[in-house]
């Protein structure tokens, strides 16, 4: 049966993570769309001054969801927050047009995004039970 005039036929992604590594201090997720592989590299920064020489521990990683807007669609979400009320539109409209491209597969690649977050909140608490690498020193 065509297609109705204007009709685009859906186009399923195949997309696949690979679990290389997770600990307190460094984690890797390779996930793979398409056949294209993307690496989720994230580390511990410890940040360390006179006042507080035992240092304050932050993740440093790469935003899964705003990297896939960028690579798949067209909406320029700015690399960082501090014009809040800008990112949160230009999120939401890479959201949207995520859906456009991903169609069906869309709560997918949230899910990824969302255990990505997870384990970057873990990391940050410290609950895997495996230190891994030393955090790099800032």
């Amino acid at each position: 049966m065509p297609l109705s005039r204007g009709a685009r036929k859906e186009i399923t992604m195949k997309i696949e993570t690979e679990w290389i590594k997770l600990t307190n201090n460094d984690s890797k997720v390779n996930i793979i769309i398409n056949g294209e592989t993307y690496y989720w590299i994230t580390r511990a920064v410890v940040k360390r001054t006179p006042v507080n020489p035992k240092g304050n521990r932050f993740i440093l990683e790469d935003n899964f969801l705003i990297n896939i807007i960028k690579k798949y669609t067209d909406v320029k979400v700015p690399d960082d927050d501090t014009d809040q009320k800008l990112f949160e539109k230009k999120l939401y409209e890479g959201r949207v047009a995520l859906q456009k491209v991903f169609k069906s597969d869309y709560d997918t690649i949230i899910e990824i995004s969302e255990l990505l977050n997870s384990i970057s909140d873990k990391m940050q608490d410290q609950k895997f039970n495996i230190d891994g690498p030393d955090p790099i020193e800032s």
